[in-house]
């Protein structure tokens, strides 16, 4: 029988990292964190685990779910503080940022703003051809926080 229970913050220790995640051990039970799970900066994260933890390393997990013999865990869960879409962190109309170009889509690019939040930046928004790895200085248009959307529009130079 299991003496984890959920909710609680407990060490664990990194056994290995595959690619959907970290592989834990606490006493007897094995545990995954998922890579949504490793950081609030989570985007390209599966290429860079091990900027977050390394085998044999000891870390506080919190225990999201559990069976009789393997758990589910999140680091991410013990920094509340760090969400971006926090009442701390939320991002607001007029707030201005330098953002870097992650990703091209049909309709705009991806950029990440400072707080680790992913958005778009619609090509209407934008008059300058970007590639991945640019920055550029945009400007929050709106919020839906219930939705967790921004709209940016690009800040001419």
């Amino acid at each position: 029988m299991s003496d984890l229970v959920v909710g609680s913050v407990v060490p664990a220790l990194v056994e290995s990292i595959v690619s959907y995640g970290v592989v834990v051990k606490v006493g007897k039970e094995r545990g995954l964190i998922q890579v949504p799970e490793l950081s609030w900066d989570a985007w390209g994260l599966q290429d860079r685990i091990e900027t977050i933890c390394k085998v044999g390393d000891t870390i506080d997990v919190k225990i999201l779910a559990k069976t009789d013999d393997q758990f589910s865990g999140s680091i991410k869960a013990i920094t509340p503080e760090l969400d971006p879409w926090s009442k701390y962190n939320r991002p607001a109309v007029g707030q201005k940022f330098k953002v870097r170009v992650v990703l091209l889509t049909d309709y705009g690019y991806l950029v990440k703003l400072p707080n680790f939040v992913i958005t778009a930046l619609l090509y209407d928004q934008c008059t300058e051809k970007l590639e991945i790895g640019q920055t550029i200085d945009v400007e929050i248009s709106s919020v839906k926080y219930d939705e967790k959307i921004i709209s940016l529009k690009a800040i001419k130079r």
